[in-house]
């Protein structure tokens, strides 16, 4: 028999505490891989072809994943300055934003520019 087979047929089996360990054992090990598959994903972000919106979004939406990585607003404003693209990249840096928000607000007004 297989061993993912095996796998199978044993939590199968299992009764009572066994099986409520071994689903709840299932469920972090999936939810921690996700985690850090939205981690992987936010430490790769970059706008590329994405526009600025979509980017801003995406970019808020992952830094939650990674809150122990970028701790101060320093750190995170500087990845999401290097994730723009290179036009704005530019840009963003020599005018010096203080924190995320006002990053993506000077972004926005240098892309109607």
């Amino acid at each position: 028999m297989p061993e993912g087979d095996k796998v199978n047929y044993g939590s199968y089996l299992l009764k009572g505490d066994a099986k409520k360990r071994w689903q709840s054992t299932r469920e972090i090990q999936f939810a921690m891989h996700a985690r850090n598959k939205k981690m992987q994903e936010f430490l790769e972000l970059q706008q590329n072809q994405l526009s600025l919106e979509e980017y801003v979004t995406k970019y808020r939406y992952l830094e939650a994943y990674c809150p122990h990585i970028y701790t101060t607003n320093v750190a995170t404003t500087d990845k999401f300055i290097h994730g723009l693209c290179d036009g704005l990249r530019g840009k963003a840096m020599s005018s010096r934003p203080r924190d995320l928000d006002e990053a993506v607000t000077m972004a926005r007004s240098m892309e109607e520019d």
